[in-house]
């Protein structure tokens, strides 16, 4: 009986860099000779009824890019509820999550 030898080809994706796509910096950072991610992520996935319906969006941002983000949108939040009732327009810890 004769051996027989499978060949199989695998395609491996590997991560060699990743940059803001705002600003284009890389998000990676040296702190204390060790290179960590820093990242921030806009991630949307907008369904039935919506007008950009089965759109998926991503976004990397470095980290200044992300706060920019951010900011804009908690201002966003305050012109919306600025003169209306809700008297709790400005949250301190709007968008912050707690237990990452």
């Amino acid at each position: 009986m004769g051996v027989i030898i499978k060949i199989i080809k695998k395609t491996v994706d590997t991560v060699v860099g990743r940059v803001c796509d705002v600003c284009e910096q890389s998000l990676y950072v040296d702190v204390d000779g060790q290179t960590i991610e820093e990242c921030g992520e806009l991630r949307a996935k907008l369904g039935f009824g919506s007008k950009q319906d089965g759109q998926c969006y991503q976004i990397d941002l470095f980290e200044s890019c992300f706060m920019v983000a951010f900011y804009t949108l908690r201002d966003k939040r305050k012109t919306e509820f600025m003169f209306s009732d809700k008297n709790d327009f400005f949250d301190e810890n709007f968008g912050l999550k707690l237990d990452c």
